[in-house]
């Protein structure tokens, strides 16, 4: 017996290639994004960190004004650092959504060629039972006309 053979299977093939592919690029601005917020974590410690030695220098009774420019300069630039990450999450979650859609319409392709290949893995079955019924039909019509013929 013939084995099914799928007409469309390096169609199939290449769908599926195309999944991993936008599986793999999403994984990839997915870990952008963890990168990101993990930069946004430092940033925001390390803000914290000069507004905390601001203070401090503001508690004193003398207040060393250079020190305390230093750190207010120093605590501006890194809110402007955080928002710099900011705005390259926004980027990112955009990037995100658009890589989702490409990984939901290819799974749906793919699901699509799938369906339509267990369709014909069927019909093929079930014309190949269907022969098989035949021929042993044949031979035992076959064998019961050479009984009957002795």
């Amino acid at each position: 017996m013939k084995t099914f053979a799928f007409k469309f299977e390096p169609v199939l093939k290449l769908r599926r290639y195309r999944r991993d592919v936008c599986r793999q690029l999403l994984a990839q601005v997915l870990a952008d994004d963890a990168q990101l917020v993990s930069q946004r974590q430092r940033l925001e410690f390390a803000r914290e960190r000069q507004l905390d030695e601001l203070r401090a220098l503001s508690e004193g009774g003398v207040v060393d004004i250079s020190g305390a420019a230093a750190r207010r300069y120093h605590s501006g630039q890194l809110a402007g650092e955080i928002r710099a990450v900011e705005y390259r999450r926004e980027v990112v979650a955009q990037q995100i959504a658009l890589c989702r859609q490409a990984l939901v319409r290819a799974d749906q392709d793919v699901k699509a060629l799938e369906k339509i290949g267990e369709k014909q893995r069927r019909e093929y079955e079930d014309e190949q039972d269907r022969l098989g019924a035949r021929e042993l039909e044949d031979v035992w019509s076959s064998a019961r006309s050479a009984e009957i013929r002795r």
